[in-house]
């Protein structure tokens, strides 16, 4: 669990990332781990990955990464993972018919969890994020079935409980992220 200080720095990390979006200029999520890792390990050469819009933002950024711990380093991962699984879902063609709605559905399923691995993170309330997840499991193996069956009799069914389920999760934890198409 990230304390109270970490937590501040993985919004600011968070922020970072959002502006990166903002001035269209987002590293790629290689060179960004390298870039972090060349941070944590005070190399000055951590520079040459990032884009020059956004360089004054990460000097000052990486002046608050001195010697961070290994929670806020795997937490960091966990942000990164997440972040870029949203941005690639967000950033998706929902009409083009190059993507099948089986893939579709399936980095809307990321995205969804990793928005809200995101807020939990920041928040500080991973156990919120673990019973979630548990229950978001259940329906993607809910969404499994659908794909398998989508032939079927059964397949309004599943996608009335796929529906259903996932306005009561959401529900219950106040979050909101768009369904996947097997589910509207």
């Amino acid at each position: 669990m990230n304390s109270k200080s970490e937590r501040v720095l993985l919004h600011k990390i968070h922020l970072f990332l959002c502006e990166s979006i903002e001035k269209n200029c987002l590293i790629s999520f290689e060179d960004i781990g390298n870039m972090f890792a060349q941070i944590f390990n005070n190399d000055i050469r951590y520079i040459k990955y990032c884009p020059e819009a956004l360089e004054e933002s990460l000097i000052e950024l990486s002046k608050e990464l001195t010697n961070p711990s290994d929670d806020l380093k795997a937490s960091l991962k966990i942000l990164l993972v997440s972040f870029y699984a949203v941005h690639k879902f967000e950033n998706l063609d929902k009409n083009s018919n190059a993507i099948d709605s089986l893939k579709k559905d399936q980095l809307c399923f990321k995205a969804a969890l990793g928005e809200f691995q995101i807020q939990c993170l920041l928040l500080g309330k991973m156990n919120a994020y673990v019973k979630f997840k548990a229950e978001y499991m259940q329906i993607g193996q809910l969404m499994s079935q659908y794909y398998l069956k989508n032939n079927s009799e059964n397949v309004s069914t599943i996608k009335s409980m796929i529906k259903s389920k996932l306005d009561d999760l959401y529900n219950r934890y106040e979050f909101s992220y768009p369904a996947p198409l097997c589910a509207v």
